[in-house]
């Protein structure tokens, strides 16, 4: 009875040991959430602007005005992201944008009109973990813009490209493992402004 009884304990000493390193070996392969390299689409809406610096000859008087015109656009993204701790996550991203509205200046009679073409960031990012489930996060960067133009004013210094600090932040909702849907709020600094909602996907 008693070599019997030894044989049973050791079997399911045995048993047990290699559930627990099958446990634990299975943990070890799931890297924690929101993580690893994503790419991913996004649309929303896009606001284009530029400035100008308008002469009044009547009276020599010169001043600032501000025009900009919301369109539809969008892009495609890519990044990668890594666990600082079980929470806080630091990533880079990098995307292409497009669309958006054109914006017309007036003055006199006359116009001068942007046309936006295709732009691009590039940056890092900064998140947190809520739950198991989202991601909210900050982004920064360096982002360019280019636009084609009508020029009827003879707008001096004219330019296709108009580039800056790029600068935003969203939130990143887990839909599974792979996918998500994230909200993304974006600024090219005196150029630019999105509001869009993408669909990453993580390999």
């Amino acid at each position: 009875m008693r070599a019997k009884l030894l044989v049973a304990t050791g079997a399911a000493m045995a048993v047990s040991a290699m559930s627990c390193h099958a446990q634990d070996r299975s943990g070890a392969t799931d890297a924690p959430i929101f993580t690893g390299a994503y790419a991913g689409i996004e649309a929303g809406v896009r606001q284009h602007r530029f400035e100008l610096e308008v002469t009044e000859p009547r009276f020599g008087t010169t001043e600032t005005r501000r025009y900009d015109a919301i369109g539809f656009g969008g892009g495609a993204f890519a990044g990668y992201d890594l666990a600082a701790t079980s929470r806080l996550r630091l990533g880079v991203e990098a995307a292409v944008v497009a669309g958006g509205g054109s914006p017309v200046a007036g003055v006199n009679g006359r116009s001068y009109r942007e046309y936006p073409q295709w732009g691009y960031r590039v940056g890092g990012r900064i998140g947190y973990v809520v739950g198991d489930r989202a991601l909210v996060y900050g982004a920064a960067g360096f982002g360019a813009q280019r636009h084609d133009f009508r020029d009827g004013l003879g707008v001096d210094n004219a330019d296709h490209w108009s580039n800056g600090v790029s600068y935003g932040g969203g939130v990143e909702y887990r839909v599974s493992r792979r996918v998500g849907v994230r909200l993304d709020y974006r600024e090219l600094g005196g150029v630019s402004r999105a509001l869009t909602l993408g669909v990453p996907v993580r390999f």
